[in-house]
């Protein structure tokens, strides 16, 4: 009953300030001479148009391809720890407790839709086991925090991360190759293609391979855990016409990696050391999908605006299996089994910027298949042991079935399959006017509609224990109910120059995110006299899945964007506020003893972001970044948690920092050589909504080096590096004791690695 409340994990809060357009090495742009310099432009289109970084008032941090490749950045997770008020990186294919500036969706399940939504040209990637792909020939990412409503097909409720890949153009044959190796058995292959057909067409080719062994030792044996193994690629036909222009994009993934490791204290007792694990699984998890997706854009460019047609389809398969309990014993062991496949189909239309009124209009539709069957497994006398006090053939004697009938191959092996078709509808659009040259205003509203129809079965397990410690109960058959949502929200905003190259801004944005179905509970029917735990029945007549309703939430923010010093210093800064109502919680009632989601309370937030960028010269490139957040939580229901109004949210530490210092020089007729040295930080966190000392992550710091050398026209780059340079050990996250299972960490950090590569463009 206790593997589902930290499914795939709880996940650490990582507010790291690493600002939204510091490369690693340091890239400063030369103008007319060695000694004039400036800070790279970097455009992005987090508001449907083509726009300088610093012009938009949205708070957003960009992160260009050359920035994404020297950082070797991955994926999504690599990604959260360099984003200012984004928490949440952990080493598996879960997101669901990826947050922004606090704000998670901690349910592993299939029946409900993540805060944070994640995009890929435009298209939405969905939920675990589909939404982690690897990071290979882009053009950028942009996050953008807060809740975002108008600029994608699906609603975000928190925060979104935008993917854009690297289109097909008819310029040149060009591409790259990137090779790198490392401690640990890494290896890393990249490389793409970009070849011209004529003054039209265009083919690109990318492909992307990436391993290493596991850094984590297990002392029951097995190889060391937390190892990967992923490869992808991806084919792209363009066509670039006088007015018509798009392409056809295939994609697929293969992803094979360690599912998440846990570790109970209590091992101390028995001699383990502190960063081993003690495992029953040895190396037989697994984190393992496969990913194919297929999107066709289309633009046409009318006289006065341009419409674009994105339509997508996904297809994915998901299979897991973790050591829940982080112990040698076999107390919970958690597998999933999950496929599904999502389309969707977007129209926008944007005007074509000319004048002081500015506008765009969209509508979108989805639909999404999805079914997952989950295992849960245990040891028959861990269980008889604990609940009654002797192992099962001496203290377990069922009505109909005396003597102890001996043990079942598998133990108590409790499963239940889940299934759901949704659908939703949307249109949304905002209009923008230019009152002066320096003031402008904006308001957008989008209307959304959300239908779920879900299913879920519990079986009976075989065992004589019968539902004994998971759900309580099995149903005969599949349970089954359809929900609907609908809801508006609006978004205003306001700018103000108040010199040429600094700009405030204020906005109001109303988010919300739909209702949706516990996986794992059902909602008996009332009145009955039913209770789960004492009876070897199907559950009654009447019984449905148990439906939470949507979350909505009200944020409030300032910020200032400046250029300095004929742009060689740039200064940022945010302030927000957010008032969260109906707050959808993922939590273990004792009362029924299942894994419930509800909505409970509210949970306000506010806090501030900031970066510094400066280039003094050429040959020096700072950055500085530091995030504070401060949140509540109120009105929390006592099956929740304890006398906890005004606690904190989990996963959200109060400050972090970040620093990169970066030292380049010209080597004659080679190029430059830098030298980078990185600093992150981050304050210690509550990791359950009690504020429980003893399972609060401590605070830690990491350190990495960069050097290397760059050919002076960019045609190859090679580096050296060293990260976590002084071994620095921390935990991903923790969970509270819950009855059988005990308290445990989870996610040991990767030590310290040195390994090089390089690349070469031609």
């Amino acid at each position: 009953m206790n593997r589902q409340i930290n499914s795939g994990a709880l996940r650490r809060a990582f507010f790291v300030a690493v600002g939204s357009i510091v490369a690693t090495t340091g890239v400063v742009q030369a103008q007319q001479s060695s000694d004039s310099v400036a800070i790279e432009e970097i455009v992005v289109t987090a508001q449907k148009r083509e726009e300088s970084l610093q012009d938009v008032p949205i708070s957003v941090s960009a992160y260009s391809a050359e920035f994404l490749e020297r950082a070797r950045i991955q994926d999504v997770k690599d990604l959260i720890e360099l984003t200012p008020g984004v928490s949440g990186r952990t080493k598996d294919s879960y997101i669901d407790y990826v947050s922004v500036r606090g704000i998670i969706t901690n349910d592993f399940g299939i029946g409900g839709d993540p805060s944070v939504g994640i995009y890929k040209d435009g298209v939405y990637q969905g939920r675990n086991g589909m939404v982690m792909t690897s990071f290979y020939d882009l053009d950028r990412v942009e996050v953008l925090k807060g809740p975002q409503g108008l600029l994608f097909g699906r609603n975000a409720a928190s925060g979104a991360m935008s993917i854009l890949t690297a289109r097909p153009n008819t310029d040149d044959l060009e591409g790259y190759v990137r090779a790198g190796a490392g401690e640990r058995s890494h290896y890393e292959l990249e490389g793409a293609v970009n070849i011209p057909l004529n003054d039209s067409w265009a083919l690109r080719f990318a492909g992307f391979h990436a391993e290493e062994d596991g850094y984590t030792k297990n002392v029951e044996g097995g190889d060391d855990l937390i190892d990967y193994d992923r490869t992808a690629g991806r084919a792209m036909l363009g066509y670039e016409g006088d007015r018509l222009s798009g392409f056809f994009m295939a994609e697929y993934e293969d992803r094979d990696q360690s599912a998440t490791i846990y570790r109970a204290p209590l091992l101390d007792d028995f001699g383990v050391d502190d960063e081993d694990v003690a495992s029953d699984l040895l190396d037989n998890d697994k984190d393992e999908s496969q990913i194919l997706s297929l999107t066709l854009e289309l633009n046409y460019e009318f006289d006065f605006a341009r419409l674009t047609s994105i339509s997508a389809y996904r297809d994915y398969d998901f299979d897991y299996l973790e050591d829940f309990d982080g112990t040698p014993l076999e107390i919970n062991t958690y597998s999933q089994d999950q496929d599904g496949d999502y389309w969707s189909q977007e129209f926008k239309l944007v005007s074509n910027g000319a004048g002081p009124l500015q506008w765009f209009a969209g509508a979108s539709y989805y639909n999404e298949d999805v079914q997952a069957d989950f295992y849960q497994q245990s040891d028959e006398d861990v269980q008889c042991i604990f609940f009654l006090g002797d192992t099962c053939d001496v203290s377990y004697e069922p009505e109909y079935e005396e003597p102890w009938p001996g043990y079942t191959p598998e133990g108590l092996f409790e499963a239940n399959s889940a299934e759901g078709n949704y659908n939703g509808w949307a249109v949304y659009g905002e209009l923008s006017y230019d009152f002066t040259d320096r003031l402008s205003a904006s308001a957008g509203l989008r209307y959304t509609y959300d239908e779920k129809e879900f299913s879920n079965e519990i079986f009976l397990p075989e065992s004589a224990l019968g539902p004994f410690y998971v759900f309580g109960l099995w149903t005969d058959g599949a349970v089954q109910d359809t929900r609907d949502w609908d809801e508006w929200t609006p978004r205003f905003a306001l700018t103000y120059d108040i010199l040429d190259d600094v700009r405030v801004y204020g906005t109001v944005v109303k988010g919300y995110k739909s209702g949706g179905f516990g996986t794992f509970n059902v909602l008996l029917p009332e009145g009955t006299d039913f209770v789960p735990y004492e009876s070897f029945d199907p559950a009654p007549d009447g019984t449905r899945p148990d439906p939470f309703d949507p979350e909505t939430v009200w944020s409030y923010e300032v910020g200032m964007k400046s250029r300095w010093l004929e742009n060689r210093l740039q200064a940022n800064v945010s302030a927000f506020y957010y008032d969260y109502d109906d707050l959808q919680i993922t939590f273990f009632n004792g009362d029924s003893n299942n894994t419930e989601v509800e909505n409970v309370g509210s949970a306000e937030g506010l806090g501030f972001e900031a970066d510094l960028r400066y280039l003094p010269n050429r040959y020096l490139d700072f950055y500085a970044g530091i995030s504070y957040l401060d949140t509540e939580i109120d009105d929390i229901p006592g099956e929740v948690c304890e006398d906890c109004d005004g606690n904190s949210l989990v996963w959200a530490p109060e400050w972090s920092f970040a620093g990169i210092g970066t030292f380049r020089y010209p080597v004659g007729r080679f190029g430059d050589a830098f030298f980078t040295a990185e600093y992150t930080w981050q304050d210690d966190y509550y990791t359950d909504f009690d504020n429980t000392s003893a399972i609060q992550v401590d605070s830690y710091g990491l350190t990495a080096f960069r050097v290397g050398l760059e050919e002076s026209t960019g045609k190859w780059v090679a580096t050296l590096y060293l990260e976590n340079a002084f071994d620095e050990f921390y935990w991903d996250g923790a969970a509270a004791e819950e009855e059988i299972i005990p308290e445990h960490f989870f996610g040991p950090g990767r030590p310290r690695t040195f390994g090089g590569e390089i690349i070469f463009r031609f």
